[in-house]
């Protein structure tokens, strides 16, 4: 699918974030578990700074509102075009595939019982969020990223705990390094998200 340069610029591999996204081991829970998935193409409106998902099959330039807040979880298979309901080609954390293969005959089976099912449900959630786009708030990913630290030092703090390995200085440096990656997570979070820009 060709794209007009000087109207869009075109975000796809091998750009240094999208590359991020496929390398980095942490960014397969998104994936995995919280169903976040970052399409292949992403093009911004030079213009008026509007950022699209061009769907390959039916040539639609979808919103990328349409995959922001809360309709940025959930995508486990993958996302869909709302005009043609094909699936949009999508980037795939190398740590998902490692997990992925080796889990094979377990996941297998959810993806033939329950794949149509998501179809029918992510149908559903376009309407929804076509009649009505809720405002996201600035600082919902900042949130979330927070949480994550929290989450993150709470366990590494216990891993520590547990084997007596804990003190003051080293409880510290987990602090530092978690608030550091939070930021990270949800500064990342924008991306899958497709936050508009202001």
């Amino acid at each position: 699918m060709e794209f007009d340069s000087s109207k869009y610029k075109v975000q796809k591999l091998p750009n240094l974030l999208l590359v991020h996204w496929v390398i980095n081991p942490g960014l397969a829970v998104n994936e995995l578990i919280l169903g976040q998935r970052l399409p292949r193409v992403m093009l911004t409106d030079k213009a008026q700074d509007i950022d699209y998902v061009p769907c390959p099959h039916c040539k639609a330039m979808n919103d990328a509102d349409l995959w922001s807040g809360k309709n940025s979880f959930g995508h486990w298979f993958g996302i869909i075009c709302p005009e043609c309901h094909q699936k949009i080609p999508s980037l795939l954390n190398l740590t998902s595939l490692l997990v992925l293969f080796f889990t094979f005959p377990i996941w297998i089976w959810l993806k033939l019982w329950g794949e149509q099912k998501w179809l029918e449900k992510e149908k559903k959630r376009f309407v929804f969020s076509s009649t009505k786009k809720a405002k996201k708030n600035r600082f919902e990913n900042f949130k979330i990223g927070l949480l994550f630290g929290l989450f993150m030092f709470c366990v590494i703090s216990l891993d520590r705990y547990l084997d007596d390995r804990l003190n003051p200085e080293s409880m510290l440096a987990y602090a530092f390094i978690c608030i550091v990656g939070a930021m990270i997570f949800g500064a990342l979070m924008d991306i899958p998200s497709f936050k508009r820009r202001s």
